[in-house]
Order: C-alpha cells, then structure tokens, then sequence
C-alpha cells in the first residue's frame, strides 16, 4: 500500500479548497510572410479542484500493555496508522466508488469504467473473456496500442499481484525465449511488454464479469492527491472512546487524523483513450 500517492501528481494544499489549472488546449504555430500579420491562437486550461476530507484512526490500549511492551506501543500503532491511512488512500485512488466509504472520492477504475461500461472504446479493451486464464497477450498489445504518446513517459502497468503471476508472467512464458535458468531460479523483473509492472492490493485478485483487472498508462497526468495535512498523532489518558472513559479503564487513547483529496480528473472519453487505459473482463 502507497502506491497511489508514489505514483500520482501530490499537490500541496495550503487551504481546505484548492484549483489547479489544467492545460487542456495548445497554441498553433502559423507561418507568416514579411510585413504580415501573425495569427493569433489562444491556450486552454480549465481548473482541477481539490477539498480536503479528514481520514481518522481512533483506538485504546491498556496502561499495562504500553508499560510492558518491549517495544513501545506508540512506535507500533504509529506504524499501525501509517498503514491504515496508505491502505485507504490505494482503495479510494484505484477503486473509490464516490460513496462515503471512500470519502465521496471516485478512482480510477470506476472512471474507466463509466466510460463504455461493460462495453470496449475509448481507454478500455474488452478482453476474451471473464477469466484470468482467457486472457490474451493480443490484449495487452491493444491497450498499448491505443495509450496515448504523451503519456509514454511515465507509463507503468498498475494490477495486483496475482494477475501479474497468473497473467502477465504466463503470457511472457508462454511466448517463449525463457531459459531454463530463468524458471528455476525465477529471476524474472516487474516488467511487460516493455512497460515496468506496480503491484497493488486494490485491484481485482480473482475471476469476475466486468471488471477492470490492469491499468497502462502515468498516474501523474490522470489523478491529483492533494495533500493538506500529513498524519498526526494525538494520546490522552482522560478522553472517552465509545461512550467509556480511558480515565476509568487505566487506558489510553491514541487519535490520529490527515486530511486529503484524490481527483481523477483525466481517462479519456468513451472515444478517445486518455493518459490511462485498462483491460476489463468480458461480462460472461
């Protein structure tokens, strides 16, 4: 988990509300003879907007856990925390759905997948069928194919873990040229089709109809993470947690809170692939 916020363009927010414009038209060059008048062409932009939400983690321990602890229990459940939040920054950027699980925050998948449906066109190839071991290379080949250049750059291949074994791997083995060495020592890079391989958690591990089970293409162009305030840690020994005093209990009580935004502002239209792509499943 924190693959999101590595991969995506962070955008520092000095307030609870923040537009970054956006290029979204160029200027044309003309030619022009002596004496004579240039042209004018005009850029394009519109605003990206970014609101900040609080993501929060609350919980307890006992006095005598803490005191016994080896190590201490702050360091663990900083970690603890730290996890929690990357955790649900991965699910709300990659398959946030727009509902208050993810902080009315909507991901990439679900963008791409609103573009055509269960259906191919724009930033989306439909696959053979519903199972990863339908899968075909030609696939993978399309949806390279149909990525923008401009998007080349920084372009990586986004799936979970199991699909890169199960998928990607059986692919580029099956096409050949392995050697021996190769599978028996498994020395085999996060690579395919040319493109490096980011494994996450978030994204589909198991057969199912319509899903998107890969994306291709550079995060940075196609989602802002706005960034307001990073994690802070807070510990009280008199606060109340669910109605029950720490105080009382001989507890404390850890609160811990950051405050974000994720805008996937940029997949293309049901016609033309933007600077991300993916393969979805077939529906049967």
């Amino acid at each position: 988990y924190g693959i999101f916020r590595q991969q995506c363009r962070v955008v520092p927010m000095g307030s609870d509300v923040k537009d970054r414009d956006r290029r979204t038209g160029g200027l044309t060059a003309y030619f022009v003879g002596e004496s004579e008048a240039i042209t004018e062409s005009t850029g394009s932009w519109d605003q990206v907007k970014l609101v900040a939400k609080k993501l929060a983690v609350l919980t307890r321990v006992t006095n005598e856990l803490n005191a016994d602890a080896i190590v201490s229990m702050a360091d663990n459940l900083a970690w603890e925390i730290a996890y929690a939040f990357a955790t649900k920054e991965d699910q709300c950027g990659f398959i946030g759905t727009g509902t208050s699980t993810y902080g009315g925050i909507v991901g990439v998948t679900p963008r791409l997948a609103a573009l055509n449906g269960v259906d191919e066109g724009g930033g989306l190839i439909l696959a053979a069928g519903n199972l990863f071991s339908e899968f075909t290379l030609a696939e993978f080949h399309r949806a390279i194919g149909i990525l923008p250049d401009y998007a080349e750059t920084g372009a990586a291949w986004y799936c979970h873990k199991t699909v890169w074994a199960n998928v990607l791997q059986r692919l580029a083995v099956a096409a050949g040229g392995t050697t021996s060495e190769q599978i028996q020592t498994g020395v085999f890079r996060k690579m395919f089709l040319g493109y490096p391989v980011i494994t996450t958690n978030t994204m589909p591990s198991t057969d199912a109809n319509s899903q998107i089970v890969a994306i291709l293409g550079d995060l940075r162009l196609a989602a802002d993470l706005g960034d307001r305030a990073q994690m802070t840690l807070s510990v009280s020994d008199s606060a109340s947690v669910g109605g029950q005093s720490v105080f009382e209990r001989d507890q404390l009580a850890f609160r811990a809170t950051e405050r974000f935004d994720i805008n996937v502002h940029d997949v293309g239209t049901a016609t033309a692939a933007g600077p991300v792509v993916g393969i979805i499943s077939a529906a049967s």
